[in-house]
């Protein structure tokens, strides 16, 4: 009876291990799955583009509308200068009739013409990639290579107008002056400095503002690898 006691006794013995053993692999298997499915979804919330709230569509929407009223203020007037042949420069000031295709011959009135349309090249550029950077952030997507790509752009378009702002029809008020004998302009301030800093100013801006994009979209990276 001792004998037969003790194989019950182990039986019973080996059931409930088994048994126990089951309970503690479908326990891990529950815990394990809900820990990967809470980290795959954390992954997803951070990798996938959330929408952007209705105050930052206003203040993007707010930055756009800024910078193309500066470009539609600009634009035609650059327009209207390159069809009339009028030039409106630092010069034109000490000219009584102005500075136009009427009073310049060659040389000073190409130099002018380059300038102007360099200028008008450099504000197309800049609205180019003001639009294409705007779109991507009304659906959310910040941080983004492309939007970088965006951003250098219109560092682009912002030098190719200091071109043809301050070198070329720098150049060209210097040339036209000395064809129309104004020695006198030479002893004025031609280009203020507070001109020379908008430019740089806003260039640094975007540098900037690239930089920041750049190291977010680094640290979506190591989060990802992370996770």
């Amino acid at each position: 009876m001792g004998f037969i006691s003790s194989l019950i006794s182990t039986d019973s013995s080996n059931r409930f291990h088994t048994l126990a053993q089951l309970i503690v692999n479908r326990y891990y298997r529950i815990t394990t799955t809900s820990k990967v499915d809470k980290q795959s979804a954390e992954r997803l919330v951070m990798t996938t583009p959330q929408p952007t709230s209705q105050t930052e569509r206003r203040e993007i929407k707010a930055a756009a509308a800024i910078c193309l009223f500066v470009i539609f203020i600009l634009g035609p007037t650059y327009l209207r200068e390159l069809v009339t042949g009028r030039f409106s420069t630092a010069l034109s000031a000490a000219i009584p009739e102005g500075l136009s295709k009427h009073n310049l011959d060659g040389g000073p009135f190409w130099m002018l013409t380059a300038g102007l349309v360099v200028k008008i090249a450099g504000i197309l550029i800049i609205a180019f990639f003001a639009y294409r950077l705007v779109k991507p952030m009304l659906r959310g997507q910040v941080f983004n290579m492309k939007n970088v790509r965006f951003l250098n752009g219109m560092t682009f378009g912002i030098l190719v107008w200091f071109i043809g702002r301050f070198p070329l029809e720098g150049m060209g008020n210097n040339w036209a002056s000395w064809q129309l004998e104004i020695d006198w302009w030479f002893d004025q301030s031609g280009s203020p400095s507070g001109e020379l800093a908008l430019p740089y100013l806003f260039v640094c801006t975007l540098q900037l503002f690239s930089v920041a994009i750049k190291r977010g979209c680094k640290l979506e990276e190591e989060v990802e690898g992370l996770v």
